[in-house]
């Protein structure tokens, strides 16, 4: 898998939502001025200048923050490898099997991770530790 395609799609895309809700925000903000500077459009001025800022600022915060959350992931999938388990702890990976960083136990879980990751994690089936992640199949 291509991890700095994956990543550079996910930065676009947050970009992409920004500068949609900086329109909004945008918006809002001249609602607010006019009601501000005029008297007779007060109270629907404020209304819908603070409904259009609120808003846009809630998509923009909602935005960013995915963006990084994804980006944290892929660089997980990317990082946490088999290799990576292997070299950090080398007691832990056998020819007979691997065992658990944390407490040694060699009841190892894996699992399909969903949202269209193609990933699947290797975590402790007794203390629940995530020791690495490796691809679903051929990608």
């Amino acid at each position: 898998m291509d991890y700095a395609r994956v990543k550079r799609n996910i930065r676009i895309g947050a970009t992409f939502g920004t500068c949609v809700a900086s329109v909004f925000l945008s918006i809002g903000l001249l609602l607010l001025i006019v009601a501000l500077t005029q008297q007779e459009a007060r109270g629907v001025g404020l209304f819908f200048g603070l409904f259009f800022s609120g808003i846009a600022y809630a998509a923009i915060r909602s935005v960013r923050t995915d963006a990084k959350f994804q980006i944290a992931r892929f660089t997980a999938f990317e990082e946490k490898t088999f290799d990576w388990y292997r070299n950090q702890y080398p007691k832990n990976v056998q020819p007979d099997g691997v065992t658990c960083w944390n407490c040694g136990s060699r009841n190892i879980k894996v699992r399909g991770l969903q949202d269209r990751t193609y990933h699947r994690e290797h975590a402790c089936g007794r203390c629940g530790q995530t020791l690495y992640y490796s691809p679903e199949g051929n990608l």
